[in-house]
């Protein structure tokens, strides 16, 4: 198989492993981040056969040597990872060279960080509906941040909250809980129409991340912090931002009894092993879990 075209033979393949839109597109564009790379560092390299550990390697530290985050580090691996492991499944000659080292990058990680009630509390007394309505969703949803800009008020009704786990393609349909409820019913009933975030939507997720951080500082919350990876270069790492929000709201819902089942339910996570990452310590089943959260306003 030509390296340029595993790519399509991934899209295709009735054996990968599931995964989201937005994380198909993803796969894709960092795969083309390494076509781009063998071009010019192995331009005699063209078929998926011709792939070594070596190059596998030595393409990793290339990622890991620049000022690229650990999270874009790991997410370029795994790409490389998925796509070649569909060639490795219709080639029993073939040996996938990024199967040996997805777990690089571990002593370099920072993970994002839970809440704490003080801050959520400073977090729900912000002047801006629009920006406690967005915490709201994210906290008792547990949405990313891409999933719940999409949303849109025609997906309430009847007390359910119909929505998609965009990186995964989970569904995150929820029983809507009384704490989220209360942001809900403070929208004026003439502007519960189209886009449920047209402020934060209208920016896009990158820039709405920013923008969030911005307003999270701005209430003295701590958001990042500067690391020194594995690799030698300093660089600043988000700790507090909106996807702590997931982390936040998974570690309460368990604390407060919430059932394993109902958590997973809750996140769209596919394995334990998942959510034992974002663990710090149907519908009906994801909303008992959203209810254990608690209020902090």
């Amino acid at each position: 198989e030509l390296l340029m075209y595993a790519h399509r033979k991934w899209l295709h393949s009735a054996n990968r492993r599931h995964c989201g839109e937005h994380q198909e597109h993803m796969h894709v564009s960092h795969w083309k981040d390494f076509l781009d790379w063998m071009r010019k560092a192995h331009p005699e390299t063209v078929y998926c056969r011709q792939l070594t550990r070596g190059i596998a390697m030595e393409y990793s530290d290339h990622v890991f040597g620049s000022k690229r985050s650990t999270r874009t580090y790991n997410t370029h691996m795994t790409s490389c990872r998925q796509i070649l492991s569909v060639i490795e499944q219709a080639d029993e000659h073939f040996i996938n060279p990024f199967g040996f080292i997805h777990h690089r990058s571990e002593r370099d990680s920072v993970s994002k960080e839970a809440f704490t009630d003080g801050e959520l509390r400073l977090i729900f007394s912000h002047g801006d509906d629009e920006f406690r309505l967005l915490f709201a969703v994210g906290l008792y949803t547990t949405l990313r941040l891409s999933s719940a800009l999409k949303l849109k008020w025609e997906q309430v009704s009847d007390g359910y909250l119909a929505a998609t786990h965009e990186k995964t393609g989970a569904d995150a349909s929820i029983r809507i809980p009384d704490a989220l409820s209360h942001w809900l019913d403070r929208v004026p009933e003439g502007r519960r129409h189209g886009a449920m975030f047209p402020t934060f939507g209208s920016m896009g997720t990158h820039a709405a991340s920013f923008e969030i951080q911005r307003r999270l500082q701005g209430l003295g919350i701590v958001t990042q912090t500067t690391v020194v990876g594995e690799s030698g270069l300093e660089r600043t790492a988000c700790v507090k931002g909106f996807h702590s929000l997931r982390h936040t709201a998974i570690t309460l819902s368990l604390q407060n009894g919430a059932t394993v089942a109902s958590v997973r339910r809750l996140a769209g996570h596919a394995s334990e092993r998942m959510q034992q990452r974002y663990t710090h310590l149907g519908a009906d089943t994801a909303g008992q879990a959203s209810d254990a959260i608690g209020v902090f306003w």
